[in-house]
């Protein structure tokens, strides 16, 4: 569909961005997950989110695939999806009380996180070396998250390479982070952390490293 060669994809014609082009086979796609949902905790999440504008666009449709298929005599499909967004755009962390109140959960993309938050791509050799999770203008984000999270009573979770770092854990347990979301060959270190630290520790830890002004800061109290 897209045959227009894009310089920088990251930031290009993907995600949410082109569900809300192609209506069509955005349709298809919620009313297949709909009726392939039956008998689960149904979640739905919207990828690439930056506006708010885009979320009430993508619950709108939701909404009227739910009517259609009501209309339909369709019985087997779930009415009442949860709904949710990844974060991982700034825009999104600047205003994210607002995206709390509309949605049921929140997960945290941290890959992309950190390179729109840093304008660093992970895959560039020249500045690689730059994509820093534990920027600390990347943990105030995360933190702020969390807090918009509880504040709400929404779930936030967390996904991308810091949920498997282990010296990362602490912090996002700590941010109060629900849920952490990783590959199946970190679970079992990651499960480790967890158990092996009390939650009172994981808050001093989270508030040390919000303390932190620079990236050299960060990086001598988790001694990397």
């Amino acid at each position: 569909y897209n045959d227009i060669k894009e310089d920088n994809p990251f930031l290009g014609f993907r995600a949410i961005r082109f569900s809300l082009e192609r209506v069509d086979l955005f349709k298809n796609q919620l009313s297949a997950i709909l009726r392939a949902g039956v008998g689960t905790d149904l979640k739905i999440m919207f990828p690439m989110i930056s506006s708010l504008d885009e979320l009430f666009k993508a619950k709108s449709i939701l909404r009227e695939v739910i009517v259609s298929l009501k209309n339909s005599g369709e019985d087997e499909f779930v009415a009442e999806p949860k709904v949710g967004i990844m974060v991982e755009i700034p825009s999104v962390v600047n205003k994210i009380e607002s995206f709390a109140k509309e949605v049921d959960f929140l997960s945290i993309g941290t890959n992309d996180l950190v390179q729109y938050s840093l304008a660093v791509d992970r895959t560039n050799s020249k500045v690689a070396s730059m994509y820093t999770p534990h920027h600390p203008s990347v943990l105030y984000s995360i933190d702020k998250v969390a807090k918009a999270g509880i504040k709400y009573g929404v779930e936030v979770s967390v996904c991308g390479d810091m949920a498997s770092h282990e010296e990362y854990v602490p912090f996002l347990v700590g941010c109060g982070i629900s849920s952490l979301s990783v590959d199946a060959i970190f679970i079992d270190r990651v499960k480790n952390v967890i158990e092996n630290i009390a939650f009172s520790e994981c808050e001093d830890v989270s508030r040390k490293m919000l303390s932190c002004e620079t990236i050299e800061e960060v990086e001598e109290l988790l001694d990397i």
